[in-house]
């Protein structure tokens, strides 16, 4: 099989005694497609079964539609096992570069999103330290302001000055944005995990939850709770949010 380049993309080249339009696949092909195309139209023609001859009619249009679906599969089969033959040395020699690249991807986007949590982490406590100080300056402000109270006002004005709540001073939030580079996306995506399958089972037979989650479909009950978030409620389930890290070109 001949090969080129066309705009730095290998080409495969199908010889033309192989698909071409005087090829046997191409004859056969066209004939099948022509025994076909009137099948489908004489099936067209059949428009009710109200009587025993229609109904005789229908079965057998439906099997002849029958005999042709086998001989296209008899004909299309071994074809798809020689393209299949043909595709997987492909398929292993991508998986050969993609595998260990993936692995990659993932150790370092792990490391970097680890980084990038302890980051949020430490700039969340920095606010929270901040609000206590804030908060504990608040009250020794209000004692010594009840303190001058009692002195000029009573002890009765004092104490009823420390009834009233201790307004703090609000904290600054971080001015400068969180670390973030050319090309880095954070995701967050939601995973289920079953805690309870017969709760789970049990709400199908109630009809409380779709039969289309049975048997146990992570991947549609995964896309339920990307869609709900907070608000995923499936009995027997649990959605937990799970932090990402993508890298654009």
């Amino acid at each position: 099989m001949a090969t080129s380049v066309i705009e730095g993309v290998l080409v495969l080249r199908i010889p033309p005694e192989l698909l071409g339009p005087t090829s046997e696949y191409a004859k056969r092909h066209s004939t099948l497609k022509a025994d076909i195309q009137q099948l489908i139209l004489d099936a067209g023609k059949i428009k009710q079964v109200t009587t025993p001859e229609e109904l005789e009619s229908a079965n057998d249009a439906c099997r002849v539609l029958q005999a042709s679906k086998k001989e296209v599969e008899v004909f299309y089969t071994p074809l798809k096992r020689q393209v299949d033959a043909f595709k997987a040395p492909l398929l292993t020699h991508e998986k050969e570069f993609g595998g260990p690249i993936d692995v990659e991807q993932k150790r370092l986007s792990a490391l970097s999103l680890k980084f990038l949590q302890e980051e949020e982490a430490k700039r969340r406590e920095a606010e929270r330290l901040a609000r206590e100080e804030s908060e504990k300056a608040a009250r020794e402000e209000a004692l010594n302001r009840a303190i001058e109270i009692e002195a000029t006002e009573g002890k009765e004005a004092a104490e009823q000055f420390l009834e009233e709540p201790i307004m703090a001073a609000p904290v600054a939030m971080q001015a400068v944005a969180p670390v973030r580079l050319p090309g880095q996306v954070l995701t967050k995506s939601w995973k289920v995990r079953v805690t309870n399958s017969r709760a789970f089972y049990a709400a199908i037979a109630e009809g409380k939850l779709s039969d289309e989650y049975a048997p146990i479909d992570i991947g549609k009950l995964n896309r339920r709770a990307r869609d709900e978030k907070q608000g995923f409620n499936v009995p027997g389930c649990v959605a937990e949010p799970e932090d990402g890290l993508h890298h654009r070109t």
